[in-house]
């Protein structure tokens, strides 16, 4: 399952806690009850979309009783689980929403802070968790502003889709203090104890005939591009670097990174949000962003051949 994501643009910055700079291990996917739901989406048979069953989610040696259920459309997916435990307590989790950004917060319900083995079971069936983020997910963080780049070793990897529970009180406070009118944590009087942040990063590549398409070099450096995003590698030092990444603004089926080259600040990138297309010029001693320049239509890149249609693979 793992679909993403909801969630309006907002300025990141001081969410995830510190981060490595190596590449981030995450679990393989595993299967989930819900995932022969998805294909029902959209058929006459509305019931095909539910399911219901029953397991010891909890590991108390008693039976719980499980929903799932998915929806969505061409704006939005989500799945959500309801469970009623045995003691009779109950909760409801949900993932997913719209297609429109590339990452999501979800409050965690108070019992599934307090009992981490049975968060750990619902989070098998929704989510794919990851013990801290990657490059791309860590550069996303930082916008507009920007900060020094983060060098990784070796090639870049694929981006890929997945969800990091947060409990630390300093940083929940101040992501509640961004996201506390949004649409799922409307009429709450405080924020959660813990909430799971959730990151589309699969929408690099969707798609995409090869994950990386190289645009050009500047000594030992090596441009490269996304769908979604832009990032380096130093041929010399094995070693690579985000530059830039798609916050969200315009369905994520649509490539949102038009074009990347080297200037003599940097590397300028631009980028399409709905109808209007953006400018920035990432600075590569400090890492900074330019202020972006935006006009409606396809000005900045009229007579420029997107560098997405190249057939160079990296």
């Amino acid at each position: 399952m793992k679909t993403l994501f909801g969630a309006t643009v907002v300025v990141m910055g001081l969410w995830m806690g510190s981060t490595a700079g190596a590449q981030v291990a995450c679990p393989q996917a595993k299967p989930s009850p819900l995932d022969g739901l998805w294909e029902h989406l959209g058929s006459e048979d509305g019931a095909a979309t539910t399911k219901r069953w029953s397991e010891d989610l909890d590991g108390d040696g008693k039976v719980d009783k499980l929903e799932g259920a998915v929806d969505g459309g061409s704006g939005y997916s989500s799945a959500t689980l309801t469970v009623r435990l045995a003691t009779g307590e109950s909760f409801s989790v949900q993932s997913g929403g719209s297609h429109e950004a590339i990452w999501n917060l979800e409050a965690v319900p108070d019992v599934l802070v307090r009992r981490p083995r049975l968060r750990k079971n619902v989070e098998a069936i929704l989510f794919r968790v990851c013990p801290k983020a990657e490059g791309s997910f860590r550069r996303l963080r930082v916008q507009p502003r920007g900060a020094p780049l983060r060098w990784e070793k070796g090639k870049p990897t694929p981006a890929t889709s997945y969800t990091i529970y947060q409990d630390d009180p300093k940083i929940i406070e101040r992501m509640y203090g961004v996201a506390r009118d949004w649409e799922q944590f409307r009429g709450r009087k405080e924020p959660p104890k813990a909430f799971w942040i959730s990151y589309g990063g699969a929408n690099h590549h969707a798609t995409e005939r090869c994950a990386f398409q190289a645009l050009e070099t500047k000594g030992d450096l090596e441009l490269l591009q996304t769908r979604h995003g832009v990032l380096l590698y130093d041929r010399a030092k094995d070693q690579h670097a985000w530059l830039w990444v798609f916050g969200g603004g315009h369905k994520l089926r649509y490539p949102s990174a038009i074009a990347a080259e080297f200037d003599d600040k940097g590397v300028a990138v631009t980028y399409r949000v709905r109808n209007r297309e953006c400018r920035t010029t990432v600075d590569l001693g400090t890492g900074e962003f330019s202020p972006a320049q935006c006009v409606a239509g396809a000005g900045l890149s009229r007579g420029q051949a997107p560098a997405r249609l190249t057939d160079t693979c990296f």
